[in-house]
């Protein structure tokens, strides 16, 4: 409420940099990053863009296609392409497999089989979820548990 309320005296731009610097991170062992993709990327003002990354974040067991993610916020799949980038600094590729990674992490440490896991991030295989997460971590998943 605190936060609606500056935003009406003195904009969303100032409410933004406020509820940035109100994050409190948990704490993490030096091998990790200290913010979860789910904050990366996201210090932007661009409604369009935060629409098409909480549809992503919350489909992320489905097989994403950019033209789809377009016809959420009523433009081309090239132009959102180009804006995501310009916007995120990264592709909406790139993003969604840092979603899929994150999520597969979390999952693993909940003991989950790696084949369940596999369908929950949107992969076809196990094999494939195996690589993706060495690609991005340097270690397998076994080792992530």
């Amino acid at each position: 409420m605190a936060l609606f309320l500056l935003e009406q005296r003195h904009g969303a731009e100032f409410v933004f940099r406020v509820a940035r610097e109100l994050v409190v991170y948990i704490r993490r062992d030096r091998d990790e990053m200290q913010e979860s993709i789910y904050l990366q990327y996201r210090r932007h003002m661009r409604d369009d863009i935060h629409t098409v990354q909480d549809w992503m974040i919350h489909h992320l067991h489905e097989k994403i296609l950019v033209e789809e993610l377009a016809a959420l916020v009523y433009m081309s799949a090239r132009n959102l392409t180009r804006l995501f980038k310009t916007t995120t600094g990264i592709t909406i590729g790139r993003y969604l497999e840092k979603l899929r990674v994150e999520k597969a992490l979390h999952l693993l440490q909940q003991e989950g089989k790696i084949e369940s896991i596999a369908r929950q991030c949107g992969l076809q295989s196990d094999s494939q979820l195996r690589q993706m997460i060495k690609r991005h971590t340097g270690r397998l998943p076994s080792a992530a548990r």
